[in-house]
């Protein structure tokens, strides 16, 4: 029916529209920093993607040199954070939405996604349980449970988990790989990077179906991120410790983000919210 489309395509639009404004802001911080700092860079191609997330982020290259690992740390860090911090404050916002919809509202309007897909990621998971009440509310064990959330609640998880992955030190000029670099060193980086390779193939041996999403993330990095970064002109004086800390922060809220919730724990979901 008319209603019917025009409800699909407002759910439609409702996601997409914030997953792009997302990942415009993503680059727009890119370019903000390239630009100050004299960077010339490629044109952002979108990356696909396959299971939980319409698409991998964007892929931008430098065309030239930074001058030193400070500002390859700025143009690296900023883009993820922004991508980070826009994808929380939409995935708040949404949460609150669905807080105050009335039932009949939330049944009828609402995406329902299944409860697998919100324990994909520990720091949306435990957000929500927090905010519906207390651990194990929303990501208490059940089998095939789902729950309805605003757009823009979907819109933000799925950019935080995007996000997150392209964090992942995978390959030589992803932003994960440049932030180890600038903090670590070029040699150092390869390690972590090879370190990180090597735990997800392991993790995925020994774990269930949820980590085919860090798998999905390895398999595309390996294909579109197989270059070394530009060296710096200057690879010798380090970032200082301000962006260290910012840094290691910043690895520290994406691992919270792409690190699947742990299985253990239990309990049945209370009903209302299936």
């Amino acid at each position: 029916s008319k209603a019917s489309d025009e409800t699909v395509a407002g759910l439609f639009l409702g996601i997409l529209g914030p997953l792009v404004l997302i990942q415009f802001l993503h680059e727009a911080a890119h370019l903000l920093v390239a630009k100050t700092n004299g960077l010339k860079t490629t044109i952002p191609t979108l990356l696909p993607f396959v299971n939980y997330i319409p698409f991998f982020g964007c892929k931008t290259d430098l065309k030239g040199p930074p001058k030193n690992r400070t500002v390859l740390f700025d143009f690296a860090y900023v883009g993820p954070f922004v991508g980070i911090l826009s994808s929380l404050i939409f995935l708040l916002l949404g949460l609150q939405n669905t807080l105050l919809a009335s039932p009949q509202e939330i049944a009828q309007t609402f995406p329902a996604i299944p409860i697998s897909w919100i324990k994909l990621s520990t720091l949306t998971g435990t957000l929500m349980d927090t905010l519906y009440g207390g651990p194990g509310m929303v990501t208490a064990d059940m089998v095939g449970g789902q729950i309805a959330l605003h757009p823009f609640a979907v819109a933000g998880f799925c950019g935080l988990l995007t996000h997150s992955l392209e964090l992942l030190p995978l390959g030589g000029d992803s932003d994960g790989s440049r932030l180890i670099q600038t903090l670590f060193g070029r040699e150092n980086a390869q390690v972590v990077g090879a370190i990180s390779w090597l735990a997800i193939i392991v993790a995925s041996l020994f774990t269930d179906d949820q980590f085919d999403m860090l798998l999905g993330a390895l398999v595309i990095s390996q294909l579109v991120n197989q270059d070394s970064e530009v060296p710096c002109r200057n690879e010798v004086d380090p970032i200082g410790p301000f962006r260290a800390l910012a840094g290691l922060g910043l690895f520290f809220v994406a691992a919270l983000a792409a690190v699947p919730m742990s299985p253990l724990g239990g309990g049945d979901a209370p009903m209302g919210m299936m």
